[in-house]
């Protein structure tokens, strides 16, 4: 199984910063603004302030630990979750549309990601290095095409 690139725990953590940088600024106006009660509140927020920041930095850690994927002729893998393990395997011959996508982010990294859909729903494969999507994409289409083209000898 491959691992995503190294960088994506990077940019995960720099998108947990959204969520980061305001939960500090809301606690702090919070604490400066009421009197009654003070101690209590900043507590209580405090502690809200220390699950969520530990978390936005643990997470993507935990996450990338258990982020594997692969592929073949046949099937594509994805094994990803931290408390809820999945473990998808994916037809290739039931593949109906390949998507390479990356962000402004993801350009600054050179990650990109990889969306396959199916009839039943979609997959996304996000934070593999640009050119490893590129050629996933790439195979992934060219066993698409040769799928079509015998498909068509048949009727």
């Amino acid at each position: 199984m491959q691992k995503l690139d190294k960088k994506v725990r990077t940019l995960w953590l720099l998108r947990n910063m959204f969520i980061i940088i305001p939960t500090i600024i809301i606690y702090l106006l919070i604490i400066f603004s009421v009197e009654e009660y003070k101690i209590v509140l900043a507590l209580s927020f405090g502690f809200l302030a220390v699950i969520i920041i530990g978390l936005c930095i643990i997470w993507p850690i935990l996450s990338y630990r258990y982020y594997s994927y692969d592929y073949d002729d046949k099937k594509i893998y994805i094994n990803r979750g931290i408390i809820f393990q999945h473990k998808i395997v994916i037809p290739v011959r039931q593949i109906q549309d390949l998507h390479l996508y990356n962000g402004p982010f993801m350009q600054i990294f050179k990650l990109g990601g990889v969306i396959i859909s199916t009839a039943g729903s979609n997959f996304i494969l996000s934070g593999i290095n640009k050119e490893k999507a590129d050629k996933m994409l790439y195979e992934l289409e060219e066993r698409l095409e040769s799928r079509l083209d015998s498909d068509e000898e048949v009727y």
